[in-house]
């Protein structure tokens, strides 16, 4: 009897989406020793419905994940990084593959040191060989990555920092929130905001907060 691999697809696109089930189709017809079960989600909050409706019996074994997600404020989450964080969280066994458009390498090495997804692949780099690649490696426990975060996992840039609350900073002071706003949302000190506002000014290379949130817009932090 076939092993059945439960495989969810998230990505806004429904044609990108399309294009997905057909190389895991292509794939299930070559691996005959497995069967697909593919489902797919347009949003961060029906990926969580999904997520939350499955029982033991059928609970995802891989996920491909688009980081690109609009924000969800009904689960105040704010991007598919997020979405991937509670993923990981509720499906620790999952195995994670992460498709993105950005190709910033700061953005690229905070995704890849936040969520250490199994499979990492820029999407300009995608293609029916590359998914393909990537879901036989993950289903068979090793890693994979396409040509040019391997080559940025190599160099390892100096600059990558990884913040908590970095989101949540980001969004509020593009909102236009001082600090007696952000004290009121961000379960941190004033002294511990600020720590953070500088690193991230110094990972962004901005003066004032402005700048920052300009920076960060541009890089696609938010």
């Amino acid at each position: 009897m076939p092993k059945k691999i439960n495989i969810l697809i998230i990505d806004d696109h429904p044609m990108i989406v399309e294009s997905y089930i057909r190389v895991l189709e292509s794939f299930n017809s070559i691996k005959s020793e497995l069967e697909l079960q593919i489902e797919f989600s347009h949003s961060i909050s029906s990926s969580i419905e999904k997520i939350e409706n499955t029982n033991k019996e059928n609970v995802f074994d891989v996920i491909l994940l688009d980081i690109s997600l609009p924000r969800c404020p009904e689960y105040k989450l704010n991007s598919g990084e997020e979405l991937g964080l509670y993923i990981k969280k509720k499906i620790p066994s999952v195995k994670l593959i992460v498709i993105t458009m950005f190709d910033d390498n700061l953005r690229l090495l905070n995704i890849f040191a936040t969520l250490k997804p199994e499979s990492f692949i820029i999407k300009t780099e995608i293609n029916g060989n590359t998914l393909f690649l990537a879901l036989n490696n993950v289903l068979e426990g090793n890693s994979y990555y396409s040509k040019s975060i391997n080559e940025l996992i190599l160099k390892r840039a100096p600059q990558t920092i990884v913040l908590d609350k970095i989101y949540t900073i980001l969004i509020e002071l593009s909102n236009g929130s001082k600090m007696k706003e952000l004290k009121e949302i961000i379960p941190l000190t004033k002294s511990g905001i600020e720590k953070r506002k500088r690193l991230l000014k110094k990972m962004f290379q901005a003066e004032s907060d402005r700048d920052l949130v300009i920076s960060a817009r541009e890089k696609g932090f938010i």
